[in-house]
């Protein structure tokens, strides 16, 4: 997560060092936008998840969206889709490893 005295743009791909980030890109790659509530289900329900998703917005990956304030959705942006497509991508070339 993005700590108070890191600025955005001192902050890499090592943002996805902490937990459950990974995670949360792929699910949003494999499933489109989607509520948080769904997010937590899928992904774990972590008091840290709001901050973790906070941070991910903040950096460009996510956003919030859907037609509702009270059950906003979270979807990922051009450059989250970008970055989960290469996760995802390295997640398969790791799952076929014996395939190959």
């Amino acid at each position: 997560m993005i700590s108070r005295t890191q600025s955005v743009d001192d902050v890499g791909a090592d943002i996805l060092e902490s937990s459950h980030m990974v995670s949360i890109m792929l699910y949003l790659y494999g499933c489109g936008e989607s509520r948080k509530s769904d997010i937590y289900d899928a992904v774990g329900r972590g008091n840290r998840m709001p901050d973790k998703l906070d941070s991910l917005r903040q950096l460009g990956l996510v956003d919030y969206g859907g037609t509702s304030d009270a059950r906003p959705t979270i979807g990922l942006t051009e450059l989250g889709a970008e970055v989960a497509s290469m996760l995802h991508a390295i997640d398969l070339a790791i799952r076929n490893r014996d395939t190959v």
